[in-house]
């Protein structure tokens, strides 16, 4: 094996595997419908400190359907993702957001101070910008790099230092910004994706027509908008709530997702680089399991299961571990007389303020 090539597979951590498995159950897309003041709708997602990211990497599939709503005087488009500081105006009133404008272009904002000090990045036209296109947006710390359908689109350097975070909540769809610059998206947003660390083109390209477990190292937060719902499907409750109208917030489907296979290749994160790694095995499960779980370093670790909005349904194990391999037995029809109901759970590892999660499908 060339350097080169250990060095491209240390930096991938999931791909999706020729063969897929089929198409994910109930696969549903949100429909954000924004043309008035009463046709008008966006998500909300609580603020939490883990969106108060130094590197991060931002990613939806999107397909506008109209102009959208809230637009006054210039053409920086409607919002896909955002972290703003809502109703005021100004330049910089962002830590960071995600437009698409109607010249079907990537409009990025990071802020370092808000009202005076920025980067806005564009990536090039697309020929089509009404069709479906999947959106990244990563940062590194050095530099703003977006990308359209898996492809580098544009990019800009970063040399402010650090980004701007305030109690601000993250927002699907809009901004919120003072003035009518309500920038609702009006069309179809779907798996959207929030991870602590810059993805590269090649990691965004093999996963980005996959859909993901919910448990891979880094990721913040991931709403695929299944089922009808608003749930982080990660496990770590950043699911979201309607900030608009009720009618005009729906779920329709879009292009489903292949559920790829996902394959372990040399260097994966989710095994080394985080040091910290959980499992539920049998599964799905009847009664009994047993939690296997990693630490990199020694000190206080919990085990809960929760369910898919992020609420703790009990607490599986809490001590002090040291650094290495542990296993847990548990009876998940009882714990501490708490009767867990049937379905998807996600059984969650915290230790040093760090946080994985691994799926489990309960049974009766």
């Amino acid at each position: 094996m060339t350097r080169a090539t250990r060095s491209m597979l240390l930096g991938l951590f999931l791909a999706c595997s020729i063969a897929t498995t089929g198409q994910a159950a109930n696969d549903t897309a949100l429909r954000l419908s924004n043309a008035s003041a009463s046709n008008t709708a966006y998500v909300r997602i609580a603020n939490s400190s883990a969106f108060s990211l130094q590197r991060f990497t931002l990613e939806a599939w999107v397909q506008r359907v109209g102009t959208g709503y809230g637009f006054t005087t210039d053409g920086g488009g409607a919002s896909i993702i955002s972290k703003p500081v809502e109703n005021t105006v100004g330049m910089d009133i962002a830590s960071w957001h995600l437009h698409w404008t109607n010249a079907g272009q990537i409009n990025f904002d990071l802020t370092h101070t808000v009202g005076s000090s920025g980067v806005y990045v564009n990536s090039t036209p697309v020929a089509t910008p009404l069709a479906r296109h999947h959106l990244a947006a990563t940062f590194d710390g050095d530099t703003i790099r977006l990308f359209v359908d898996g492809s580098l689109s544009g990019q800009a350097a970063w040399g402010l230092g650090t980004v701007y975070y305030g109690a601000d909540d993250v927002l699907l769809g809009a901004d919120n910004f003072g003035a009518g610059y309500l920038r609702r998206f009006d069309g179809y947003i779907d798996d959207v994706r929030i991870w602590d660390h810059a993805l590269t083109r090649a990691q965004i390209a093999a996963t980005m027509n996959c859909r993901l477990t919910g448990t891979e190292s880094g990721l913040v937060a991931y709403l695929p908008f299944d089922s009808s719902s608003l749930s982080d499907a990660t496990g770590h409750g950043h699911g979201g709530v309607n900030g608009g109208l009720a009618g005009s917030l729906s779920y329709l489907p879009l292009t489903a997702l292949s559920v790829c296979a996902p394959v372990a290749v040399e260097g994966s994160p989710r095994l080394q680089g985080s040091g910290m790694h959980v499992m539920v095995f049998p599964e799905p499960a009847v009664g009994p399991v047993t939690v296997r779980f990693d630490l990199a370093r020694e000190g206080w670790a919990r085990l809960d299961l929760v369910d898919v909005a992020g609420r703790k349904v009990g607490t599986l194990a809490s001590g002090y571990y040291s650094a290495g391999r542990h296993e847990v037995a548990r009876d998940l029809r009882n714990l501490g007389g708490i009767r867990p109901s049937a379905g998807r759970h996600y059984v969650r590892l915290e230790s040093r303020g760090r946080t994985v999660a691994s799926p489990v499908v309960l049974l009766r």
